[in-house]
């Protein structure tokens, strides 16, 4: 797979990201780790913004695992917007990278 495609894969698995249970952060987390991992070459404000969304599932998702408890209202809003900035930059990281038109 090209670096288009993988970018792709993981707007798939941002887009139906919802998050119910502790396990579902897992998922996601694995996803951006991952895909991450096989781009060869990507922008720092794609990096960042991995980086902060996949923090944020591993505390997250292991704090309530570890506890079982459910994730709160609160943790599921800002997982939202991280996600949402996530999604952003990974669109425009796909037009960076998608190739031109002759």
């Amino acid at each position: 797979m090209n670096s288009v495609q993988l970018l792709n894969l993981l707007l798939k698995s941002l887009r139906a990201f919802e998050p119910q249970e502790p396990s579902d952060l897992g998922s996601l987390a694995n996803d951006i780790d991952s895909i991450r991992g096989s781009l060869i070459s990507t922008s720092a404000a794609f990096n960042q913004s991995a980086q902060q969304l996949w923090e944020a599932l591993e505390i997250i998702g292991v704090t309530h695992q570890e506890n079982g408890v459910p994730l709160t209202s609160g943790e599921k809003e800002d997982l939202g917007r991280l996600v949402t900035s996530m999604i952003e930059v990974t669109i425009r990281e796909i037009d960076q990278q998608s190739p031109t038109p002759d």
